[in-house]
């Protein structure tokens, strides 16, 4: 027999868990409708014995009866056509346990949400509503049947929002409808999409009608709410809030296609962001003017945390992609915008225009971390005795304006003086890189960011590889003298040739002391001098033809100072010996020492402990030729190993 309502009243309220067990309770009367269909194979929604009642019927989840659906058994449910059953609440991502009867007959549902996984594509055909019971006379949404509210993704409430795993995936013309929307559960999983997700595309259309709250209503109330993964997919997504707010937090991924796109729309609420990750993709290279609305409301409150355009196709010089929020809509625009060049090295900055020509009376430049120098700031006074630089100016922000007139700038660059404390100022590996510009439009007076350009050094030890030829340099990209003890640079593709670098080495060029490794090969070359060889600042020695220009640029750099010793005592007995050197040996038959316990025992042998704290260290590799600019490689996070022939070496 169907539930019934007037026999199934379930009363909610607190439980006992023991240890390890990730539970929580429906918060609405109601009865569970389970997907019981098959795992990892999609199946129809509209086949009632693909559902499975608490007491073991099989009934479509229907509102009507006070049923909530529930897909946590690794099911797919497919859904091509209108479903006339709404269920009165629907969870992606959610496990039913078991009902736990109290000594009223009614009980607790059992939600286990640690390895629940659902997933419910809506296609074209589809229509799904997801619609709670009216409400009581006292407007609460607790009534009998449910709030109407679509979950992706298990969570037990308050802070516990991170076990199911849930994804809606609405296309073709799918239609999907709900009172409420939350995105929350594991923010990872070993499934084809990482995390809950929210995923629209083609022409799907959600539309939240935010028609149930908790209680009375409030004056503010959040009706959609994407704490995990949401991702449109081309222009003509309808995705719309028609009342009550959106928050929006973990990542947001948007793939632009064509030059319009329908944004997402809170029609008689606010956008929210909270720690939000933005990431953006367009399917053509685009020309300055075109804009793209991505989310729309009666106001937008918060910024991204994180703009990634890595797959937006890459833009000329003085042209960029300006996200910008103007209080009620959040767009992205391709924009020329003024460059300002800061020379990591020397400090040096200046302004230019590089392909339109704009006015400004109002210039500021900023650092949070206060790597500004005001006294060495000449800015655009030196250009025109109009501007004035603010007498407040200091290491944090460097303002300059103009009451009379304005300044042009074009494509002519404008020196504005050693206005940056350069890499002599920092230690070896770091540099405050977080100069901030905007000026003053003179006719509109609007805004505009100016982009930050820097040059010159990494204030490290680099790799500088001519991806066109393949010849490399090893330079030392710092303000000072390093003594090297050791390099060593891999190629996980093998896009190197060691017998050109043998030929044209840092042994070759800087002699005695010097010595190649014999295992060096095209996937791993490394030298050692045992008693240091200082590279002074700036200086770069050639490495040869050591790149394969039809390779992959795949190089990685690490190298050891002196100052390791704090790592060569093996046993831990205070000095550098023998055993040391065994620990080595032994280490290396079973592939678990590293470099830096290579260099440290053979450099140190014979020493007592004396710590000093230098270890291995990650340099930089760039591929520069004439026509393209510096690229960063990032250097291997992972610890690189070598065989116990690296002990042998090579003279010449």
């Amino acid at each position: 027999m169907r539930w019934n309502k007037s026999k199934t009243a379930i009363v909610v309220g607190a439980i006992a868990v023991s240890a390890g067990q990730v539970l929580a309770t429906d918060y609405y009367d109601g009865h569970a409708t389970q997907w019981d269909g098959p795992v990892g194979v999609e199946a129809n929604w509209n086949v009632a014995t693909n559902w499975k009642t608490v007491n073991g019927t099989s009934f479509i989840p229907d509102g009507l009866f006070g049923e909530f659906g529930y897909v946590g058994n690794g099911g797919i449910v497919s859904v091509d056509s209108v479903i006339a059953s709404r269920p009165g609440d629907f969870s992606i991502g959610t496990f039913i346990d078991n009902i736990e009867p109290n000594t009223g007959g009614a009980g607790f549902y059992i939600f286990n949400g640690q390895d629940a996984v659902g997933t419910v594509k809506v296609s074209s055909g589809g229509v799904l509503h997801v619609q709670g019971a009216p409400l009581d006379n006292g407007g609460s949404a607790h009534a009998f049947g449910g709030a109407g509210e679509l979950r992706v993704g298990f969570g037990a409430g308050g802070a516990d929002t991170s076990q199911g795993l849930g994804l809606l995936a609405i296309s073709g013309n799918g239609q999907v409808t709900a009172d409420r929307l939350i995105v929350r559960g594991r923010s990872d999983g070993a499934t084809s999409f990482t995390g809950s997700t929210l995923r629209l595309s083609d022409n799907a259309s959600l539309t939240i009608t935010g028609d149930r709250y908790d209680d009375s209503p409030p004056a503010v109330y959040t009706s959609a709410s994407s704490q995990r993964n949401l991702h449109i997919v081309g222009p003509n997504v309808n995705f719309n809030i028609t009342k009550g707010d959106l928050q929006i937090d973990g990542n947001v991924t948007i793939d632009l296609q064509g030059a319009s796109h329908n944004p997402v729309t809170v029609t008689a609420g606010n956008i929210n962001l909270g720690q939000v990750n933005l990431n953006l993709s367009l399917d053509h290279a685009p020309s300055v003017g075109e804009s793209w609305t991505l989310f729309s409301g009666q106001q937008v409150f918060g910024e991204f945390n994180n703009v990634d355009l890595s797959a937006m196709p890459s833009l000329q010089r003085g042209r960029v992609y300006a996200v910008e929020n103007d209080g009620k809509s959040i767009s992205v625009d391709v924009a020329n915008r003024m460059i300002l060049t800061v020379d990591r090295v020397t400090g040096q900055m200046s302004i230019e225009n590089p392909l339109s020509t704009d006015t400004m009376n109002f210039l500021r430049v900023s650092s949070s971390s206060g790597s500004l120098d005001a006294n060495g700031w000449t800015g655009l006074s030196a250009q025109d005795a109009n501007w004035v630089k603010g007498n407040a100016s200091n290491s944090n922000s460097i303002v300059e304006a103009n009451l009379l007139a304005s300044a042009t700038v074009n494509n002519t660059m404008i020196d504005l003086g050693n206005g940056f404390v350069g890499n002599q100022n920092f230690a070896m590996g770091t540099s405050n890189e977080d100069v901030k510009a905007f000026y003053l439009d003179e006719t509109t007076g609007d805004k505009i960011n100016i982009e930050v350009e820097y040059v010159g050094g990494f204030n490290q030890l680099t790799v500088v590889v001519d991806p066109s030829t393949g010849q490399a340099s090893l330079v030392n990209d710092t303000a000072q003298d390093l003594n090297l003890l050791g390099y060593e640079i891999q190629s996980e593709s093998m896009s190197m040739d060691a017998t050109a670098w043998q030929a044209s080495s840092l042994s070759d060029h800087l002699g005695a002391g010097w010595e190649e490794a014999t295992n060096s090969a095209d996937n791993k070359v490394s030298e050692f001098n045992t008693g240091g060889g200082i590279l002074a600042a700036g200086q770069s020695v050639a490495l040869g033809q050591l790149f394969d220009i039809t390779g992959v640029q795949d190089l990685s750099l690490k190298f050891i100072l002196e100052g390791e010793e704090d790592i060569a005592d093996l046993d831990g007995d205070g000095d550098i010996d023998a055993d040391d050197l065994a620990a080595v040996m032994a280490g290396f038959d079973d592939e678990i020492i590293t470099l830096e316990s290579l260099f440290a025992v053979r450099n140190n042998f014979g020493k007592n402990l004396q710590p000093s704290g230098i270890n291995m260290i990650d340099g930089v590799v760039i591929y520069e030729t004439a026509q393209v600019g510096l690229v960063p490689e990032p250097a291997s996070i992972s610890m690189m190993l070598l065989g116990s022939v690296m002990l042998l070496k090579r003279k010449k």
